[in-house]
């Protein structure tokens, strides 16, 4: 879902910007967003607002299945742009 929310920025294309951004968020076991904050920024503003928008836009997510008892996930992903 995300990787279908996550385009490159424009801006980074006409400044052929690249860096890596680290995120962190929560889902519930009925795929609400819980909580989502930036771990490690890549330096460069407009990716990392791409970034967490990707992972807000994305919201609701997909419920867990039945056989995951949790009640939430805590998610880490790295978001790797690159101007090639």
């Amino acid at each position: 879902q995300i990787q279908r929310a996550w385009i490159y920025p424009t801006q980074g294309t006409m400044k052929r910007l690249s860096g890596e951004v680290t995120l962190r968020f929560e889902i519930s076991k009925e795929g609400n967003l819980l909580d989502l904050r930036l771990i490690n920024t890549s330096g460069i503003d407009v990716l990392d607002i791409n970034a967490i928008k990707a992972v807000k836009n994305a919201a609701p997510y997909y419920p867990f299945p039945k056989t995951i008892s949790k009640k939430k996930l805590s998610i880490l992903a790295t978001f790797v742009y690159s101007a090639n």
